[in-house]
């Protein structure tokens, strides 16, 4: 019981987070893939439409950096319209979508994309 009492105590301490200076030289750890704009001919006719890939990397003081770079409400990311940063997850909207991003996190089953 010691034993966990310990841990938990670990689990209490206060931690300290990274100095928002230091957020903002951050690289993006991410590996982003982009899609062709062309067929597979290179045919023009054959143009496919690709969806901007939108990573969340931080969320902090109502600002979140996003692909990047650093938005506050109201801000346009893209297409989309910045509209609520929460503490893991902010939430982008145009006049017919809407989509909440989550930090990514090592266990890549915790990445949830909502489109609407």
């Amino acid at each position: 019981m010691q034993e966990y009492d310990k841990i938990f105590e670990k689990i209490a301490e206060r931690r300290s987070g990274i100095d928002v200076s230091k957020l903002d030289n951050l690289n993006n750890p991410f590996i982003v893939t982009g899609g062709s704009t062309s067929g597979e001919n290179g045919d023009e006719n054959n143009a496919t439409i690709t969806q901007p890939i939108y990573i969340l990397e931080a969320t902090f003081d109502q600002r979140a950096k996003i692909n990047g770079k650093w938005y506050t409400i109201k801000d346009k990311v893209e297409a989309l319209i910045l509209v609520k940063i929460n503490r893991n997850s902010v939430v982008l909207q145009s006049e017919n979508e809407k989509k909440e991003i989550f930090i990514r996190t090592k266990d890549e089953n915790n990445i949830k994309i909502f489109s609407k």
